[in-house]
């Protein structure tokens, strides 16, 4: 039950970030990123934003390998990963950079910080 559970919320995960992805390539990708980061929106570029959704688009086909196919500790390992980094990403942009505030920071952060937290639990469970 865990697996299936962990296997549609990866697949979520794995979509959302695909259409934030593709949504970043789009001129009003650009606008969104400022949105989000409102403390320091001069600081958002149109090449920033792009390799923002470079890198959503490579974090959405690993998530989405690794709902695949569960049973691959390296996909699971590369999976949780990307959530360990984004985690990371969102905590130093909010404590550290003071670049975003927490009314943007705190769906990313609860989202990809419970997928962290399940993908550690159903890991070392292993059910």
């Amino acid at each position: 039950m865990a697996l299936r559970g962990l296997k549609l919320f990866l697949q979520f995960t794995a979509l959302t970030a695909a259409l934030t992805s593709i949504y970043l390539f789009t001129p009003n990708g650009v606008s969104t990123a400022k949105q989000l980061h409102t403390r320091t929106p001069s600081e958002v570029t149109q090449l920033s934003t792009r390799t923002w959704a470079i890198w959503t688009a490579l974090v959405a086909a690993i998530r989405l390998s690794a709902a695949g196919d569960l049973e691959n500790g390296r996909l699971y390992f590369l999976a949780w990963f990307t959530l360990a980094i984004a985690v990371w990403f969102w905590t130093a942009e909010f404590l550290l950079y003071k670049t975003v505030s927490l009314e943007a920071a705190w769906f990313p952060m609860a989202i990809d910080g419970v997928a962290f937290l399940y993908m550690s639990y159903v890991g070392v469970r292993g059910s």
